[in-house]
């Protein structure tokens, strides 16, 4: 009796193990399908949270700068200062996540805040005005 009671909830066991298997397939083909529709509102947001981030760095940059000027005689907002204090601004920021949420420093999650800060930084000048051609602009 035991037997049958141990073979029943282990073929019940197998049996969910596939069938959470085979959803986690599914999911995954259906990913891979619309993946490349989904691809322009990936870009689009991660543009929304860079120019957000922007205006926060530009905003607590701009207030900093003079003094920082002033006592050490660096331009933050020039050249590869601005790289250093953006990606800086980016590790802080994502320390104090950690630090509110109390959970571990990750490694990963601190090297992508570190490449935040840098993009950002990078491209800097092209965030807010992007060249190109734009809405209301002649093109001839």
């Amino acid at each position: 009796m035991f037997a049958a009671l141990l073979r029943f909830f282990g073929f019940s066991l197998i049996g969910i193990s596939l069938f959470v298997l085979s959803l986690v397939f599914i999911f995954l083909a259906l990913l891979i399908r619309f993946l490349p529709r989904s691809f322009p509102f990936i870009r689009q947001g991660l543009r929304i949270f860079l120019i957000l981030s922007y205006r926060f760095y530009k905003l607590s940059l701009i207030r900093i700068a003079p003094s920082i000027d002033r006592v050490c005689g660096l331009d933050i907002l020039d050249g590869h200062w601005k790289l250093i204090v953006c990606t800086l601004l980016s590790l802080i920021f994502g320390l104090s996540i950690h630090l509110v949420t109390r959970t571990h420093v990750n490694v990963l999650l601190m090297g992508l805040a570190g490449l935040h800060g840098l993009s950002v930084a990078l491209i800097w000048d092209e965030l807010e005005n992007p060249a190109g051609i734009h809405l209301g602009e002649r093109i001839l």
